[in-house]
């Protein structure tokens, strides 16, 4: 997909303590402190240790691999990249 720009987006740095498949409703970070965070999809809780600093990239090199080309096409619709099969 190629490398993108994150003007102003900075990462923090956590290391995950453990995580349980349940469903989960845990809130935004909102502490450098140690968490609870949910997956995008809301059916995994993960316990995070506290911050260990923040890191605003200059760019993202993002590689996939898909077990179909239909598949690779499919996500890069989603998010609104260009798919090379």
């Amino acid at each position: 997909m190629g490398a993108a720009a994150l003007p102003g987006k900075s990462l923090q740095l956590r290391l995950v303590v453990s995580s349980v498949d349940s469903a989960c409703s845990a809130p935004a970070l909102s502490s450098d402190g140690p968490a609870s965070a949910c997956d995008r999809a809301g059916v995994t809780t993960y316990e995070l240790a506290k911050s260990l600093g923040v890191d605003t990239p200059t760019s993202v090199e993002l590689t996939l691999v898909f077990g179909s080309t239909s598949e690779a096409k499919q996500v890069a619709a989603d998010v609104g990249a260009s798919a090379t099969p």
